[in-house]
Order: structure tokens, then C-alpha cells, then sequence
């Protein structure tokens, strides 16, 4: 992939790269569950995670997609 790529339409990716090492697998593993963990909560019932739950799994999300060098596009 060229480094003018877009995938979607809001992304596209920072640099040629197409596999992931260890350490970064082992990242998105650890990130994944915290993810998970953080929408799975449903104290009040609703079905929908907290707020404060919902943000955190936001930041870990952007941690996900840092590690596969994908930028948001403005």
C-alpha cells in the first residue's frame, strides 16, 4: 500500500507496513480486552457502558489503531 492509501473514508495509512511484530501483537491483545472490558459495563441497566467507561475504551481504541499506523484523516 502506497502512503496515500485510504481505507474507509477517515483513515489512511502512515506508512507501506502489512505485518505486526510480537510486542505489538501482544499490545493489541492486551488493549482488546481492556476494550472489551470497558464496554461491557452496564451498571445502570440500559445497556449502554458508562460515561466514563465509554471514554476510556476511546482512548485504548486510538492506542489499538496507533499501533497499526493508521492516521485519522482531517
Amino acid at each position: 500500500m502506497s502512503g496515500n492509501t485510504y481505507v474507509g473514508c477517515k483513515v489512511r495509512y502512515k506508512r507501506n507496513r502489512v505485518m505486526l511484530n510480537d510486542k505489538e501483537i501482544k499490545r493489541l491483545i492486551a488493549l482488546g480486552g481492556k476494550i472489551k472490558h470497558n464496554l461491557s459495563c452496564d451498571i445502570n441497566g440500559d445497556g449502554l457502558p458508562c460515561r466514563s467507561d465509554r471514554l476510556s475504551a476511546v482512548k485504548l481504541m486510538r492506542k489499538y489503531i496507533d499501533i497499526h499506523d493508521v492516521k485519522e484523516k482531517k
